[in-house]
């Protein structure tokens, strides 16, 4: 019975709430260029964005909301942040496969969301189709009267294919035999094992499970909600930024406060050094106003160039997801006078018509097929050659990625 997922009663209920991504020294900042443009002579004289709309949509659940599945609790095994934004409860099965390759996963998400992240594991030994499940679950609640359970959980999952094909006889001498590398004593944890107390826990844990109507592992639940999509570490990863991006996000469309008749300068501070870039006020205003709106409140500090390959950097994004935006999107600014004609331009990324947001990006070399797509907002003066040291990456190609390089901070100024 237990091959088969509940559907009528267990819909999925969680989705992806799009917020749609060493110390240097600095250079001095450079003069103003003298930059060739048609000033904008019919500049609007309206307060907001032309086309803007906040983002409307149905927030995140809180780690706490209330949900169909028992809160968590003192009784269950938890790792991470106690405060975390993001909690993932895991329904397991030692013996299960797929539980074994997300352990993997996990502990990934683990090690980079410290702070962000909590995780709960709950037995849901599936007894009838894995003939060691309730001997595995039962040796992790033994583990854990010693305070060892995430250290015997990470033992099981890690030596999965060691175990999986072996009797449960034999599994549990194979147990007995592995536990003092964790720090437990043999003798004790074989008496454990075998409890009652033990073996009533887990019952009490398995009829739990069951009573809500749980058949297939592994089940999960972020922030309290079922989740039926992908469980590798990218995909999971990308939820926690997004979720976590939510927290900066904008509730309204930014005011116009720039002059497009004055020259704006501004410098991205990286890790590798600063790019400078001139912003063309008089021929994008709507789209200059918002960037430096979200420069004056932080946006881009501290997040990374979350892609670059084919001539093309791409930053603004602080989910680093390539999926983010500020709250708020507005409409794109085509100007016939610039093109991407030559490298160095600096503009917004969209998704289509109406769909600027904080995201842009940096051409290395010429790119004659963007014309005509996306708002120009700048163009770079100095940097070129930080532009070329930024790290090739491309996110969709590569499934083990590390984090991009860092944009410490984009600061501008006027002149």
């Amino acid at each position: 019975m237990f091959r088969t997922k509940s559907s009528g009663r267990l819909g999925i209920l969680f989705f992806f709430v799009l917020l749609t991504a060493c110390a240097k020294t600095s250079s001095p900042t450079p003069d103003f260029v003298e930059v060739t443009s048609t000033i904008y002579k019919d500049f609007p004289s309206t307060n907001s964005l032309p086309g803007c709309q906040s983002i409307s949509q149905v927030p995140t659940s809180g780690p706490e909301e209330k949900s169909i599945f028992p809160a968590v609790n003192g009784d269950d095994h938890v790792k991470g942040a106690l405060n975390a934004d993001v909690t993932i409860i895991e329904y397991g099965d030692f013996q299960c496969p797929g539980c074994a390759a997300l352990a993997q996963e996990l502990r990934k998400l683990d090690v980079i969301f410290p702070t962000e992240l909590r995780i709960v594991f709950r037995q849901l030994p599936l007894y009838d189709i894995h003939d060691k499940a309730l001997l595995a679950a039962q040796a992790a609640e033994a583990a854990s009267i010693e305070g060892k359970f995430w250290e015997l959980h990470d033992l099981l999952f890690e030596n999965f294919v060691s175990w999986v094909s072996l009797s449960p006889e034999s599994f549990s001498n194979w147990m007995v035999d592995q536990v003092a590398s964790i720090g437990l004593d043999p003798y004790s944890f074989q008496n454990n094992l075998m409890s009652p107390e033990i073996i009533n826990k887990v019952n009490i844990d398995l009829e739990k499970a069951l009573k809500i109507g749980l058949r297939s592992t592994p089940f999960l639940l972020i922030n309290g909600q079922i989740y039926n999509g992908p469980t590798d570490y990218k995909s999971l990863a990308q939820i926690i930024g997004l979720i976590e991006l939510g927290k900066r996000q904008f509730t309204s469309c930014p005011e116009m406060d720039i002059d497009p008749y004055k020259q704006y300068l501004a410098t991205l501070q990286t890790e590798k050094g600063d790019i400078v870039f001139q912003l063309f006020a008089d021929k994008a205003p709507f789209a200059v106003n918002a960037f430096i709106f979200l420069v004056k409140n932080g946006w881009y500090d501290n997040i990374t160039f979350f892609k670059a390959f084919q001539g093309i950097v791409y930053t603004g994004d602080p989910s680093g997801t390539g999926l983010g935006n500020p709250g708020f999107i507005y409409d794109i600014e085509l100007d016939e006078t610039l093109s991407f004609d030559q490298p160095g331009m600096v503009a917004m990324l969209n998704s289509g018509l109406g769909t600027n947001g904080s995201q842009f990006f940096i051409t290395t070399r010429p790119q004659k097929k963007l014309n005509g797509r996306f708002t120009i907002i700048g163009q770079v003066i100095s940097g070129f050659d930080v532009l070329e040291k930024l790290t090739s990456r491309i996110p969709e190609e590569d499934t083990d990625i590390g984090s991009g390089d860092l944009l410490i901070k984009v600061t501008v100024v006027e002149n």
